[in-house]
C-alpha cells in the first residue's frame, strides 16, 4: 500500500507541476491585463467621444428643422409676394393703358383747339 500511496504522490506531484508548466507565465499575465486595461480605457474614450457626437447630431437636427420650418414660412412668403407683384404689374399695366388713352384725349383736344 505504501508503494502505491507514493506512487500516486509522485503521479499526482507530476501532474500538478506540468499543469503549472504549461499555463501562461506571469509577465504574460501581466502583459494581457496591461492591454486589457489599455484597451478599457480606449473604449471609455470612444464612448464619450461618441456621446458628444450624439448631443452634436441632436443639436444639428434641431437647428435643422427649425431652419427648415423657417425656409418653408419664408417659401410661402415669397410665393405671396410673387403674386403680389403679378396684381401690381398688372394694374401698372392697366394705368398705363388708361394713361395712354388720356394723352390721346388730350392730343385731340388739343388738335380741336388749334384748329
Amino acid at each position: 500500500m505504501t508503494q502505491r500511496w507514493l506512487n500516486h504522490t509522485l503521479l499526482f506531484t507530476a501532474l500538478c507541476l506540468t499543469a503549472f508548466a504549461c499555463g501562461p507565465s506571469q509577465e504574460e499575465l501581466d502583459a494581457e491585463r496591461a492591454k486589457v486595461s489599455q484597451l478599457n480605457g480606449e473604449l471609455e474614450k470612444c464612448r464619450d467621444k461618441n456621446k458628444k457626437m450624439q448631443a452634436e447630431m441632436d443639436t444639428i437636427e434641431v437647428k435643422n428643422t427649425q431652419m427648415a420650418s423657417r425656409l418653408k414660412a419664408l417659401g410661402e412668403n415669397v410665393e405671396e409676394l410673387e403674386g403680389n407683384l403679378d396684381e401690381t404689374r398688372r394694374a401698372l399695366d392697366e394705368l398705363r393703358a388708361r394713361e395712354k388713352q388720356a394723352q390721346e384725349r388730350l392730343n385731340t383736344f388739343k388738335d380741336l383747339i388749334a384748329k
